[in-house]
């Protein structure tokens, strides 16, 4: 127990670094994908803490109130992820070849095709795995196309490849979340890491 509660306390301390950062990120930038990502840390902070209280609190209520905030906050978490990051496509295109800002919040969809499974567990399982190993892949996919055309990126690049082994090893060996939780927690810190040296940089060379 103790050690599920340390485990959930690191990842909730990641999600409050990510949190602050693309709070800073937006409100220096005011870019709504970093609003997105503000949003999915909160949530994602919220989900770990309630896993934490979890494994103090054993009353029945309790646990069933912290595992629906689990449950959900990791949903809505996956939906800001994957609407931020369609946002940041959006932005790497020219600005008169761009999609409508609506298109932005179709990942949102995800919460009510998930509300339609949410008597099957088998199917919500799937679902949450599809939905996870794909947010991961395309942050991988997105990020490691902007490292070859810019370096500045690589940094973004690592952070994604960490949340696809940290997928992988959540998939592959579940009970040895030690290792999995590890790598996320690593991946959130290089990923947010790397969200700052990527503005700094080009708003360095702006300003040159």
């Amino acid at each position: 127990m103790n050690d599920m509660l340390w485990e959930s306390l690191t990842l909730a301390l990641t999600g409050l670094f990510a949190t602050g950062v693309s709070l800073y990120l937006h409100r220096d930038t005011e870019r709504l994908k970093f609003l997105g990502l503000f949003f999915a840390s909160g949530l994602f902070t919220i989900a770990e803490l309630s896993a934490a209280l979890r494994t103090i609190i054993t009353e029945g209520t309790a646990n069933f109130i912290a595992n629906l905030l689990i449950e959900w906050c990791h949903i809505f978490c996956i939906a800001f992820v994957l609407s931020s990051l369609l946002l940041f496509i959006r932005e790497s295109k020219p600005e008169f070849s761009r999609f409508p800002l609506i298109y932005g919040t179709l990942p949102l969809v995800i919460i009510i095709s998930y509300l339609l499974v949410y008597d099957t567990i088998v199917l919500k399982f799937w679902l949450l795995n599809i939905y996870q190993g794909g947010a991961a892949i395309v942050a991988l996919m997105m990020y490691g196309i902007y490292s070859y055309q810019d370096p500045v990126y690589g940094t973004l690049a690592v952070g994604s490849a960490l949340f696809v082994v940290s997928f992988l090893l959540y998939t592959i060996i579940p009970g040895y979340a030690l290792i999995w939780q590890t790598c996320l927690a690593l991946g959130v810190i290089i990923t947010f890491c790397g969200y700052l040296v990527v503005e700094k940089h080009y708003a360095n060379a702006f300003t040159d």
